[in-house]
């Protein structure tokens, strides 16, 4: 394994474990966080903050690792997302993300992905 899919696994092993606080250990105290169309959210409280209101919808949640890149100062990773709703049903999205590192930190966090039908009726 390479440094950067095993960095990039390291921040989705505490993304998953739904506890926002292991997530803004890997962010820079300004960071930016851009979850697909919605509004950018900056500074890791916030985002904590936000983070936290986003799982509460959830019994869980897995990121699978398809690829990872470095570039410089920026990761990229193409990845599936399985979110498990309150309801059971369990919906599986693919996405790719952008960081933007400043040392070991991210600094910019954006995530594109298209999770339009997350909470529509059909599994």
């Amino acid at each position: 394994m390479n440094e950067t899919i095993d960095f990039v696994r390291n921040v989705y092993r505490d993304v998953d474990a739904m506890d926002p606080r292991r997530l803004t250990a890997h962010l820079t105290p300004d960071c930016t966080f851009v979850f697909a169309n919605a509004d950018p959210v900056t500074g890791s409280a916030a985002i904590e903050s936000h983070l936290r209101a986003f799982m509460e919808m959830f019994d869980g949640m897995t990121h699978e690792i398809d690829a990872a890149w470095r570039a410089g100062d920026v990761v990229i990773s193409r990845l599936r997302v399985a979110y498990r709703r309150k309801d059971g049903i369990r919906k599986v999205y693919p996405a790719a993300v952008i960081w933007r590192m400043r040392g070991e930190l991210i600094g910019e966090f954006t995530v594109f992905i298209d999770a339009s039908t997350l909470f529509s009726a059909e599994a």
